[in-house]
């Protein structure tokens, strides 16, 4: 998600709900499929093949998507919003969009969204990619994407209506409940202030290829309210201690609001992005060592330096 107030009514999807032409005709003696969108006032032709070309709707590609986030949150009632990532255009007939429910659930007495994102091109008409993203809101202008790569789902496009085995209720609670451990355990674990500052620094500098010596110009940050080169995560980690504690969710936190205050969105969004697929990882690692281990509390010192060995 680029913005959380970015976002634009369901009914924004409409100018995609066009159907697709599939038709044949002969070429000498031979039968030729053929494959065009109506797009942009004209048909544009995608494809011609000898054989018959699979492919799906922009219309079948948004109804998979609701019914896939249908089926996640049946039987609460949906409030559908949409970001639209990508528009098809002639050179490229890509549509890519976050379907957002704006109806928010907590874990660990945080507030989140669920949005599904659809990815479909007639470019590749054979295949449609689903998944899910949960989103920790920040502040009103960013938040942070953790979800399980399970969920993702790259399908047929002939089978856009068989929904995985992966999309139920039950094994979203269950993810659900597995981050709201993960969170109260780094909430309970306290660890020297200096030590946690150097952890936030390494992580940073990791997933968002940062240096402290590099200085990038202020304008490029959303309300900033420090001094100095606010890309240093050390500012936003000092705030964050003081609200939640010496603790490795202070760190989370810290990482999670100098993403968010990145102006540019496709920036932003690759900060998100990164961040959750580094919080789902040590999900799983911590997961994997008390299944290997068979003990349930691991310190945190204690469970890197087991995994590092």
């Amino acid at each position: 998600m680029k913005n959380i107030n970015q976002t634009s009514p369901f009914e924004a999807l409409r100018e995609f709900y066009i159907p697709a032409f599939h038709w044949t005709m002969k070429a000498g003696t031979k039968r030729m499929y053929h494959l065009s969108v109506p797009l942009i006032n004209k048909e544009i032709q995608v494809k011609k093949s000898s054989k018959k070309i699979k492919h799906t709707s922009f219309q079948n590609v948004i109804l998979g998507a609701v019914r896939r986030m249908n089926k996640l949150f049946a039987p609460d009632k949906l409030r559908l919003e949409v970001i639209i990532n990508k528009s098809p255009h002639e050179n490229d007939l890509t549509l890519e969009f976050e379907l957002i429910n704006r109806n928010l659930f907590v874990i660990s007495k945080e507030e989140y969204f669920l949005t599904i994102v659809a990815r479909y091109s007639y470019n590749k008409p054979d295949k449609v990619t689903y998944f899910p993203i949960l989103y920790r809101q920040w502040c009103s202008n960013g938040c942070v994407s953790i979800l399980s790569e399970q969920f993702k789902e790259v399908i047929d496009a002939e089978k856009i209506n068989d929904i995985g085995c992966e999309w139920t209720r039950c094994n979203f609670e269950s993810y659900r409940n597995r981050l709201n451990n993960y969170f109260n355990y780094l909430k309970s674990h306290s660890n020297d202030s200096e030590q946690l500052r150097l952890s936030a620094n390494t992580i940073a500098s990791k997933l968002f290829n940062l240096s402290n010596s590099k200085k990038i110009n202020r304008d490029n940050f959303i309300n900033p309210e420090f001094n100095g080169d606010d890309r240093n995560i050390d500012l936003y980690f000092g705030r964050n201690i003081e609200q939640l504690g010496n603790n490795q969710f202070a760190v989370l936190n810290a990482l999670t609001e100098f993403a968010s205050r990145e102006k540019d969105s496709d920036q932003r969004y690759k900060y998100f992005m990164v961040l959750g697929k580094y919080i789902d990882k040590e999900i799983n690692k911590t997961v994997k060592l008390e299944n290997q281990l068979g003990f349930s509390r691991l310190n945190w010192e204690e469970l890197n330096r087991i995994y590092n060995s």
